[in-house]
């Protein structure tokens, strides 16, 4: 029953450990949320959400007690995604660029209560997105 599955909200998950083997459960997943929250001194890990071939949209919450940092995320997206919304995520300018050339079928990218850090300008390289899907911040 699980696996015929499409769309799963308000998952609550662990930043201190690896979920990947949650979604293994759901691999006609095409909309996903969650939430992760943690404490600053956490080791942060982001899903690995490659293994779901089929999923198109996610949405991530990212909620951090105490200062706020630049986490290090380590992204695994499969190339189906077309909607990606962070929010509270703290991401570097390189990590921006990966998530923009690493996702062909990427139609929107949207940041909400986010920073991007590094001083660079985000490279999308010979983006397929067009001007109004270039990531906004909400």
């Amino acid at each position: 029953m699980l696996e015929n599955l499409t769309s799963l909200r308000f998952l609550k998950l662990s930043c201190s450990v690896e979920s990947e083997d949650i979604f293994k459960r759901f691999p006609n997943l095409r909309t996903l949320e969650f939430c992760m929250e943690c404490s600053a001194l956490e080791q942060i890990y982001c899903p690995r959400l490659d293994g779901l071939n089929k999923l198109e949209k996610v949405c991530a919450r990212f909620k951090c007690r105490g200062r706020t940092h630049v986490h290090q995320f380590d992204f695994h997206f499969p190339l189906s995604l077309k909607e990606v919304n962070f929010h509270g995520f703290n991401l570097s300018s390189d990590e921006l660029s990966i998530i923009g050339r690493s996702l062909p079928n990427l139609q929107k990218l949207e940041l909400g209560r986010a920073s991007i850090e590094g001083g660079k300008e985000w490279e999308h390289g010979t983006s397929h997105l067009s001007e109004s899907q270039i990531p906004r911040t909400i």
